[in-house]
């Protein structure tokens, strides 16, 4: 019965979710339950997705609730530091966000998880990639929406090679929880450059 398999994954989820905001959330055990109600959701009739076209109500509500799940999963990939997964999980929920966006209500997730996918590329030195997924996002958006402004202004002080304000970047605590892995990574990427920058202006100077 759709009904109680739904219930079933509420239900299971409501603990995953638990234990993912307890105050020393236990990864593992998340990845565990993540796993149980991946296995689950494999029961939806609406997974995998199609078309937006015509979701009936229980499929409307397989699709919100697998896109959560899915979210949590992207969130949780980066606490366990495990950028392929993360990749993996974006990609799915992009099928969701934009397929379906005239059958699902807008998740308050989308853009921190896009702003955080732009960031992971920016801290993986992967420049041609952002600016692919930056197109892919409304151009009105990325100066009015905070999560794509963040990643979008990081990215220019690169360009402009003014490293010390990406360093600086740090201490506004957008992504302060969620972020701080890929922005560990930014810094060590933006003192890689700084090094290499500084190495060319000295053998410009010593063949000078």
């Amino acid at each position: 019965d759709e009904a109680m398999a739904l219930q079933e994954v509420v239900v299971l989820f409501d603990t995953f979710k638990k234990a993912y905001d307890a105050p020393n959330s236990d990864v593992d055990k998340c990845s565990q339950l993540l796993d149980q109600l991946k296995l689950k959701m494999t029961q939806f009739s609406s997974l995998p997705p199609i078309d937006g076209g015509d979701a009936t109500p229980t499929m409307q509500q397989e699709l919100m609730l697998a896109r959560e799940i899915l979210e949590h999963g992207a969130f949780l990939s980066i606490r366990m530091h495990d950028i392929p997964a993360f990749e993996r999980y974006v990609s799915q929920l992009k099928v969701l966000y934009n397929d379906f966006s005239k059958v699902l209500p807008d998740s308050q997730r989308q853009f921190p998880i896009l702003g955080l996918n732009l960031l992971r590329l920016l801290a993986q030195n992967r420049t041609a990639e952002f600016h692919t997924e930056l197109e892919l996002i409304p151009s009105e958006l990325h100066d009015s929406n905070i999560y794509i402004k963040y990643p979008t202004q990081l990215e220019q002080y690169i360009m402009e090679g003014s490293f010390n304000k990406v360093l600086n970047a740090r201490a506004d605590g957008l992504y302060s929880k969620e972020g701080e892995y890929f922005l560990d990574m930014l810094t060590d990427t933006v003192r890689e450059e700084m090094s290499n920058c500084a190495e060319k202006a000295y053998k410009t100077m010593s063949v000078g």
